[in-house]
């Protein structure tokens, strides 16, 4: 079988999921990035270790979400290297994308919090979004959701320094309690009487 026979098989069951793909030529495509918010995490992490855990940090870099955008400036119905039938969207560039031409192609784009998470683990690479609306919407919940959890580790370092300083105080007060007390001995005396009995003498003016 030649591959155009190949192509218009592949074609004619999946003219309208072809056509969407091939209609969003000068439109963009849009994907979810995750990236850590300290670039000396992982040096902060070592040198903690190197130096006996004296410092403290958090077990994880705290992340931000983005969505990056792409341009779609070519589209093409060819074959991949196995023989599959495919929609090649911006060939030979960093942002090719390769939609397999099958009835599951008019699922491609959509966005979906599992497809979301594919995407930002890196488990496709042809994975893509074409409601950039909705894939912020997404995005910008889990951006959310780390702000939570570096709010939660604010509150919990800020508790406690306010014991350390509540013990810095403390510790302040024992030593002023203790220089007073050693100072009112230090100004006695103690003298014996004639009938066996003794007399403190304070000896401030």
């Amino acid at each position: 079988m030649n591959k155009e026979v190949t192509l218009s098989l592949a074609i004619a069951p999946n003219r309208t999921a072809i056509s969407s793909v091939g209609s969003s030529l000068g439109c963009s495509f849009s994907k979810p990035e995750a990236s850590s918010c300290l670039v000396d995490y992982d040096k902060k992490i070592q040198d903690a270790k190197n130096i006996g855990s004296v410092d403290i940090v958090m077990n994880r870099a705290p992340r931000k979400f983005r969505v990056i955008t792409t341009d779609v400036v070519s589209t093409k119905v060819t074959t991949d290297l196995d023989g599959t039938v495919i929609v090649l969207v911006n060939e030979g560039l960093d942002s090719e994308i390769r939609i397999p031409v099958n009835a599951d192609m008019s699922k491609a784009g959509i966005v979906t919090d599992d497809a979301v998470a594919k995407a930002l683990k890196g488990e496709d690479v042809n994975i893509h979004f074409t409601d950039i609306e909705k894939l912020a919407k997404i995005v910008n919940n889990l951006n959310q959701n780390e702000k939570t959890r570096l709010n939660k580790v604010i509150e919990d370092a800020q508790l406690a320094i306010k014991r350390i300083d509540s013990a810095v105080a403390e510790n302040i007060k024992k030593v002023e309690t203790y220089k007073r007390e050693t100072s009112n001995n230090s100004n006695t005396s103690v003298l014996e009487n004639g009938d066996g009995g003794s007399v403190q003498i304070n000896l401030h003016d």
